[in-house]
């Protein structure tokens, strides 16, 4: 702080800022072992309309010394849960599926020279 004003004006800014009415609590719907899935769900529920946030995405940079699980989530308006837990299902069961081998077939494509 300086005197009154604080170091960061534009976070002093953000507090005069209107709260939107009739706004939801927001509920975590998935918790993702690293950003590029957290990424990955959240931008599969906002193409189906619905608004996520990413949660926590700064404390990765602590890793070693904070605790690993449940640091980054994905969070949606707790109206939302319902429908982007489908999504976020239908996410996991894609990611225990296994990885498709590249050239199963044996037709391995010949390098152009």
């Amino acid at each position: 702080m300086i005197g009154n004003r604080s170091a960061f004006p534009e976070a002093d800014a953000l507090r005069f800022l209107p709260k939107p009415s009739g706004s939801d609590p927001m509920r975590t719907v998935y918790e993702a072992e690293n950003l590029f899935d957290a990424q990955w769900v959240k931008d599969a529920l906002e193409a189906a309309g619905i608004p996520a946030f990413i949660a926590g995405a700064a404390l990765t940079g602590g890793i070693g010394e904070l605790p690993v699980i449940g640091l980054v989530t994905v969070q949606v308006p707790d109206g939302a849960a319902t429908a982007a837990s489908r999504i976020v299902a239908e996410f996991d069961r894609m990611l225990a599926e296994p990885p498709v081998e590249p050239f199963a077939d044996g037709a391995e494509p010949v390098p152009a020279v």
